[in-house]
């Protein structure tokens, strides 16, 4: 069936409710079958159409099977007012934009001011100058067919000249519509061939219905659709999370001991980041990676470096000698991405926090500067993320501990537990871990 499906070019369509459309019967006593024999597919051109369009499951009456229902239009009463901003590496292309920048940047000591006080200017700029990329596209196009319609076309210079740089003009605004599309939809650069646009504006719109929650299951199993109850239910369910109890513990005795950091690695991790660093560690990034909550994406610092490199390098060591000032670059944006193919509770989404490029800058410094040294100060017992070990070791220590307690023999008895923790590295409290470290 799968292959049937990719061989006609289908996409399948977002569904809300249940995730199994069918239920059987009983046979013998034995336990009822669910299965999801129900699917809606379109093709591609109805998935550009109506770019909000999803399937809903209603209840099921008196059939087998659930009803499902079309809506074209997307869920109702959502707010859209809201969205943060994104800046666009479409604009980077445009002529003016580079004049623009090196007009608007600067007047200001600091940093995050800067940048703060560019993006209105930016909305702005976009709004008088790049415009609407569709718009002029569609502009450019009527222009060209008129001239290729005219009684004097071949024969007028005139002509000849203004389709040249008719031209020119929609090479470029193709060029921007294909890099819009492509930052939207998180996907892969295809160098080679034609203009991917239509590629990238499907994938972009495929991954935004994935990734929309249309609805959820609460607590008691029961399917919640309406967007107000959603977001408290997300929202009371990540506070409870990350909520830190504050129990009474006797003193901690650590029978591990751990390597001690030398003076002269506290000096090498200590000292001022240098502008090389500061550089090497911006352009290591992924130029399209999603931006935290100021809304630039590491694009713009590449690509913009003669004019924002300075002031950015200042802010980071900034920070660096004054690390209270973490505070104002260290907001991020919580994005859920499912776990599974189609999740129905809020636990099988996984949080990822996107974080702003000047606070990756810092912690990438820090990583560069300390990865060359942990071999030396991690206890042996830890073997991922470490060069030169792998997590595969902690397998063949644990089958020997596992074949030395069952050969034990005697009165004292052992157990091993296997112990999972849900977001373990956000829920472990930092005072216990001070304290595990301390000297």
């Amino acid at each position: 069936f799968n292959s049937w499906i990719n061989d006609c070019n289908l996409l399948e369509v977002t569904t809300a409710g249940t995730k199994y459309t069918w239920r059987g019967p009983k046979w013998n006593g034995r336990d009822r079958v669910f299965k999801r024999l129900d699917r809606v597919l379109c093709n591609v051109i109805w998935r550009l159409r109506y770019h909000e369009g999803f399937a809903k499951v209603l209840p099921r009456v008196q059939s087998d099977h659930h009803p499902i229902i079309i809506l074209t239009e997307g869920e109702p009463n959502i707010n859209n007012n809201n969205r943060p901003f994104r800046f666009e590496a479409a604009w980077i292309s445009h002529e003016e934009f580079h004049p623009f920048l090196k007009d608007r940047w600067g007047g200001e000591s600091d940093f995050i001011n800067q940048l703060n006080n560019l993006t209105p200017k930016l909305k702005e700029w976009n709004k008088d100058k790049f415009g609407n990329i569709f718009k002029r596209k569609k502009e450019l196009l009527t222009r060209l067919n008129g001239i290729q319609k005219s009684s004097s076309y071949g024969y007028s210079t005139f002509l000849d000249n203004l389709e040249k740089e008719l031209q020119e003009q929609l090479a470029i605004t193709l060029y921007q519509e294909e890099c819009l599309w492509f930052q939207k939809s998180r996907g892969r650069w295809i160098a080679d061939g034609d203009r991917n646009t239509r590629y990238y504006h499907s994938k972009t719109i495929v991954r935004r219905r994935k990734n929309k929650i249309i609805s959820l299951r609460n607590d008691d199993g029961e399917w919640v659709d309406e967007q107000e109850r959603l977001r408290n239910m997300v929202r009371l369910f990540y506070i409870k999370l990350y909520k830190e109890d504050q129990p009474i513990r006797d003193p901690i005795i650590a029978w591990a001991t751990y390597p001690m950091n030398l003076e002269t690695n506290h000096q090498r991790l200590s000292s001022p980041v240098s502008f090389i660093e500061c550089k090497n560690a911006l352009f290591a990034m992924g130029p399209h990676k999603a931006p935290g909550e100021d809304g630039y994406p590491p694009i713009f610092f590449q690509q913009c470096w003669d004019t924002v490199g300075n002031s950015l390098f200042q802010y980071v060591n900034q920070v660096w000698s004054n690390p209270s000032l973490i505070s104002f670059i260290n907001n991020t944006l919580l994005v859920m991405i499912p776990k599974i193919d189609k999740p129905e509770y809020v636990y099988q989404f996984r949080p990822i926090a996107l974080c702003n490029v000047t606070y990756k800058i810092i912690t990438k410094v820090i990583v560069n500067r300390i990865k060359p040294l942990l071999d030396g100060i991690i206890s042996p017992y830890q073997s991922s993320f470490i060069p030169g070990r792998t997590i595969h070791h902690n397998i063949v220590v644990a089958q020997e501990m596992v074949h030395s307690m069952a050969k034990m023999k005697g009165q004292k008895m052992f157990m091993s537990i296997k112990i999972d923790l849900e977001k373990a590295y956000d829920r472990l409290n930092w005072n216990f871990i001070e304290h595990c470290l301390a000297e």
